[in-house]
């Protein structure tokens, strides 16, 4: 048997943001009253005056909270909590990349139920209800507004994971004006994010044929157009976008696999992009899953453009044409193969670990680890 969770409202127009997300949360708020939850460059950009006036034009006053950088942390979300709880917000609007818009889902869950984040963590108890969302991306990368599921940080960096279909959006708004102020490398690491989502909700152990639809039309969006997008063609960004979306959407019905077990693991030793490191890793363990016998490769292989055989090659190019370094930071150099490796082996990283076709055995996770830590260590 094969089961979808549901897909949310979804709106793709360019310049909709600033009369979309006041029109959608307006009839759905008691209180009049929205909480902003947006990428700091945002809200100095010509574009935020006005959804802030959309709202206005509603009758609904808006807080904003924008005090958070990098990674998704449980400190943000509990903090944008409380000041939207003081200001008697009861809906909120996330705008931003996918720190913004998961800061901005487990908040309309907080705000609903008065727990904290690591309440939700790991699935340690059930999502059930949220307050009115509506979510906006500015990169094509993580799919957040297509699916209830949040990432994020406890206090020691360790990458936790909160799912309910209530934290889905009312709406998702994919306005393409919004990614053309995205440097050509953060367009790059947030575009092969996308595509590995889609490459292996599509290949894993849960895929199915229904939900392999939805990997397979995202691959044959993002694959031609992510080059397009990183060199600057801006007639790229709608299906940059529509592609990120609907792998975000797969990866709520079957998951990820090894390359994101091995990003989410890297997260807990040093601040690294997790589209970079999910790219890096993918790079990495390519060739091991296109030797499995796993009969999804060959419709994701040509939705890619590409052959089964061809796979490592046609992945190193696409990394070469966007231009992604292949190095770490730094802060890498004393980490040991032996400590990633046992963080890819943690409870939190499990599901990845299990998903992924071929099945890992402790001496293949080790092996990837001592990989990824060979990279050349630099900071740009």
């Amino acid at each position: 048997m094969t089961t979808l969770t549901s897909m949310p409202a979804l709106t793709l127009q360019s310049g909709a943001t600033s009369t979309v997300a006041s029109e959608t949360l307006a009839p759905l708020s008691e209180s009049a009253h929205v909480l902003v939850v947006a990428d700091a460059f945002w809200t100095q950009q010509p574009v935020f005056d006005k959804i802030i006036g959309g709202f206005t034009d509603k009758g609904m006053q808006t807080t904003v909270y924008a005090d958070f950088a990098g990674e998704p942390k449980a400190a943000y979300i509990d903090d944008a909590t409380a000041i939207g709880r003081e200001a008697g917000t009861d809906c909120v609007f996330g705008l931003g990349g996918g720190s913004a818009l998961d800061i901005a889902k487990m908040v309309s869950v907080c705000l609903k139920t008065g727990k904290s984040a690591t309440h939700y963590a790991l699935g340690a108890n059930p999502i059930t209800s949220t307050t009115p969302l509506v979510l906006a991306p500015t990169t094509a990368g993580t799919g957040s507004e297509a699916n209830g599921t949040a990432i994020f940080s406890d206090d020691k960096g360790h990458k936790l994971w909160a799912y309910g279909t209530a934290m889905k959006p009312a709406m998702a708004i994919l306005d393409d004006e919004l990614l053309q102020s995205l440097p050509p490398h953060l367009m790059a690491w947030c575009g092969m994010d996308a595509l590995i989502h889609a490459f292996e909700a599509g290949s894993n152990k849960w895929s199915t044929p229904v939900n392999q639809a939805f990997s397979l039309r995202a691959l044959e969006l993002i694959a031609p157009a992510l080059p397009l997008a990183v060199k600057g063609d801006t007639t790229a960004l709608a299906d940059l976008l529509l592609g990120s979306f609907y792998a975000g959407y797969a990866i709520e019905n079957c998951g990820t696999a090894v390359a994101h077990n091995v990003s989410h693991a890297m997260a807990a030793f040093a601040p690294i992009h997790h589209g970079l490191a999910t790219a890096l890793a993918f790079e990495a363990t390519i060739d091991r899953v296109a030797s499995a016998e796993n009969a999804a490769l060959d419709k994701i292989a040509g939705a890619c453009g590409t052959t089964v055989e061809n796979l490592p090659q046609w992945c190193s190019a696409l990394m070469d044409d966007i231009g992604i370094q292949r190095n770490l930071p730094e802060t890498f150099s004393n980490v040991t193969a032996e400590q990633l490796a046992q963080e890819m082996q943690a409870d939190a990283n499990a599901p990845m670990r299990n998903a992924t076709v071929p099945p890992l055995s402790d001496t293949d996770i080790l092996d990837i680890a001592k990989t990824i830590l060979a990279l050349p260590k630099k900071d740009d």
